[in-house]
């Protein structure tokens, strides 16, 4: 359904094309618009190639006006990837090597980038809606500006299936002592101590994607503070307090801690949705220390709303908290929580992994767990466990 909108040379096989869907299922007729039109219209623009973008040679012009619409940091961005990258898919003109499988039967290759225009996250997942693997110049001011970002779809459904398979038997297994290695919170179900508990998480902690992001906010220097599992109880009207993750506040090298939240069910208005302040992070204040009741609702609250599948990205001084669940069903999430590379674990990895599960670690593992980190030992060892209200 997808349309092309400008070609380098005519004559020529397209070696890049901007193409997008401005009429999908509208009815309008398909007549030609300006590619500026178009995209300033459409919310997302992917941009194909039929070889690598180190062989192309392009006219002034042309890059002079995609520059001039997407602009010129995102074309020298886009220029300087090589294939092999995580953003390439290979193999694929709509985000998927299944797809293309089906659309060429495998006889050519593809390099493909997806790019935000503007819009809304709904609207773009009437375009993509599988994450593109990457983390973007817009995600990386999203996340500086808002302090936060969604990462659509990035759990593949196979991925998501054994999450919840395992965490299931988790609680299992468990039981009244499920969290313990940390705290325990009324009106939810947790589970600590994931990094330890099955290589489904490994492949969590360590999500390419997620660690992107995490450099955007921390740095390039950080480490993981732990990875829990949180379930809030059917019909709870416990909520959370407004509060920043450990009661931190920037310091002078800037933010030092940071989230994911991996949607294991769909995040509704109902269902204990996590609600948060955007921007807030940006005021180097406790909302204790600003706010009256931590509990009622914010002027200028949003929820985190979402699909079993999706990771949210936050800054985690942005002050936040969960909502109520009113529905009949629990509400699932894993936390991976990161902090940079001069503060103290919430959970002391050396000291809660087991001999065998450090064994099996590869060394990028044993970098983000900071296993071999003398700082991170000198400051876990005394402080740990801190927590942003949990007691």
């Amino acid at each position: 359904r997808f349309r092309h909108i400008y070609r380098v040379r005519k004559q020529e096989p397209a070696r890049i094309a901007i193409i997008a869907d401005p009429y999908r299922n509208s009815g309008k007729p398909r007549h030609r618009r300006s590619l500026e039109s178009v995209l300033k219209q459409d919310c997302r623009v992917k941009t194909r190639f039929a070889q690598p973008p180190s062989q192309f040679t392009f006219r002034p012009k042309v890059m002079q006006a995609i520059g001039n619409i997407v602009g010129n940091q995102f074309v020298d961005q886009l220029f300087a990837i090589q294939p092999g990258h995580p953003r390439f898919c290979q193999n694929s003109n709509v985000g998927s090597r299944e797809a293309c499988a089906q659309h060429g039967q495998g006889r050519h290759t593809h390099y493909s980038i997806t790019h935000p225009i503007g819009g809304t996250n709904k609207d773009a997942r009437k375009f993509h809606a599988v994450y593109s693997g990457t983390v973007t110049t817009q995600d990386r001011l999203t996340l500086q500006h808002q302090g936060y970002l969604i990462l659509r779809g990035l759990i593949e459904p196979s991925m998501l299936a054994e999450l919840r398979q395992l965490t299931d038997q988790l609680l299992e297994q468990e039981g009244q002592n499920a969290g313990s290695e940390f705290k325990q919170e009324p009106g939810c179900i947790r589970l600590a101590n994931l990094a330890d508990k099955g290589k489904v998480f490994e492949r969590v902690i360590s999500h390419p994607a997620v660690l992107e992001a995490m450099a955007a906010i921390l740095g390039d220097r950080f480490k993981l503070s732990s990875i829990n599992y949180r379930s809030t109880n059917p019909y709870s009207s416990e909520t959370q307090p407004l509060h920043s993750d450990t009661g931190a506040i920037a310091d002078e090298q800037g933010y030092w801690v940071a989230n994911s939240v991996w949607l294991l069910d769909d995040f509704t208005a109902n269902n204990g949705a996590t609600r948060f302040i955007p921007e807030t992070h940006k005021l180097n204040q406790l909302p204790q220390d600003v706010l009256t009741d931590l509990f009622a609702p914010h002027p200028q609250q949003k929820l985190l709303l979402g699909k079993a599948g999706d990771v949210a990205i936050m800054n985690a001084h942005m002050w936040h908290g969960g909502t109520a669940n009113r529905t009949a069903s629990p509400r699932r999430a894993l936390h991976g929580f990161y902090t940079r590379y001069d503060k103290p674990q919430q959970q002391y990895q050396k000291q809660l992994l087991r001999p065998e599960t450090v064994a099996g670690l590869s060394v990028e593992l044993r970098k983000v767990l900071a296993l071999d980190d003398p700082l991170n030992d000198q400051l876990s060892s005394t402080t740990t466990r801190m927590s942003g209200f949990l007691k």
